[in-house]
């Protein structure tokens, strides 16, 4: 039996054969509430259901084929995320779903030997998505939970990049293209770390702003947000959403 030590296991699912899963595939579950009843009526199932809080519940044993993408069904442990608007404008994950995929994915790495490494295809062995490479023609997950993966790997211990995936933009001035927005809300109290605070700092930097480029979003930071947003007639609120991070690149310097 594969079982997660701090999932809840719920047995019940639809799930058939026997699997050794090389992949973990993210969806989104445009909805709230454990889905095992949805499962039930539409004989549908994933490996995992992980709530905006609380306790993350397994559904299907990760020895055991789930039925929840068509071609993923044979490689990915599958993973519902509660919640989700309508895309691309969509909530991103909670703190709680950022840590707890983190945990899900660092055990996967130790039981199942996972790379914790981005995929793009279904047969690609990492972390990747329903509507990957190989997979339906769907919407799940949106940008926003698809684009929050590096994340999940960085605080999981992992690569926070794919082999093939291009390098993001250098830092610029101005009036240029954004690198993909990363998926979370970059705020501050508390302080909140990454390569994503890292980026965006070093941009905030080539448009003049006197801010340290150290990965770690603090006051300064949010100063230094709070001020560009007024100064562009943004929201004001001190926190890096995508029109925030998206402006960082695009807007004129002024």
């Amino acid at each position: 039996m594969a079982k997660w030590p701090t999932a809840i296991w719920q047995p019940g699912a639809p799930c058939s054969g026997s699997l050794r899963p090389i992949a973990v595939c993210l969806h989104h579950q445009a909805g709230s509430g454990n889905p095992i009843n949805v499962y039930k009526s539409r004989n549908v199932s994933a490996h995992f259901w992980i709530p905006k809080s609380g306790t993350p519940v397994q559904h299907v044993d990760t020895a055991v084929r789930a039925w929840h993408g068509v071609a993923h069904n044979d490689y990915s442990i599958g993973v519902e995320t509660e919640g989700c608007g309508a895309a691309p404008h969509a909530e991103p994950l909670t703190e709680h779903q950022l840590n707890m995929f983190a945990a899900l994915m660092k055990w996967a790495n130790q039981t199942h030997g996972i790379p914790l490494q981005l995929s793009e295809d279904v047969r690609q062995p990492g972390l990747n998505y329903h509507r990957c490479k190989g997979g339906p023609a769907t919407g799940c997950p949106c940008d926003v939970r698809k684009n929050a993966r590096a994340e999940i790997l960085r605080r999981a211990g992992g690569a926070p990049a794919a082999p093939s995936a291009p390098a993001a933009p250098a830092p610029s001035p101005g009036g240029g293209a954004a690198p993909p927005w990363p998926g979370r809300y970059l705020k501050y109290p508390p302080v909140m770390a990454g390569e994503d605070v890292r980026t965006w700092q070093a941009q905030m930097r080539a448009r003049g702003w006197s801010i340290g480029v150290d990965g770690q979003y603090g006051p300064q930071s949010a100063d230094v947000c709070t001020k560009f947003q007024r100064e562009k007639g943004l929201g004001v609120d001190g926190v890096v959403g995508p029109q925030t991070w998206a402006a960082a690149w695009t807007a004129p310097v002024t």
